[in-house]
């Protein structure tokens, strides 16, 4: 390593005494075990319920238009991608027809 002058030399960090099994176990021992709140075990509880389960299934909705709606966003999107697809079709020399 190279001193430069008039600049504080590098200091080393103090080194921590190493802990042996013993120490380590005993740090274990001593450290609380925390225990479940009654929220986190209703929680559980219900999740365990398979009739909750197929309940909250049952009412998953997905987020795709219907009806008019779709035939409009699907026009919508393959003008969106018009120039996307001419350009791979000038790149590859084929023509896509969808």
């Amino acid at each position: 390593m190279v001193n430069i002058p008039r600049l504080p030399t590098a200091t080393q960090a103090p080194q921590r005494p190493k802990r042996t099994d013993k120490q380590r176990k005993a740090e274990q021992a001593a450290a609380p075990v925390s225990q479940p709140t009654v929220v986190a075990k209703a929680v559980a509880e219900t999740i365990k319920d398979p009739a909750f389960i197929e309940e909250v299934q049952a009412r998953v909705q997905y987020d795709s238009p219907q009806g008019k709606n779709k035939q409009a966003l699907s026009a919508y999107l393959d003008v969106l991608h018009q120039a996307k697809r001419e350009e791979y079709s000038h790149l590859l020399g084929v023509d896509f027809y969808v």
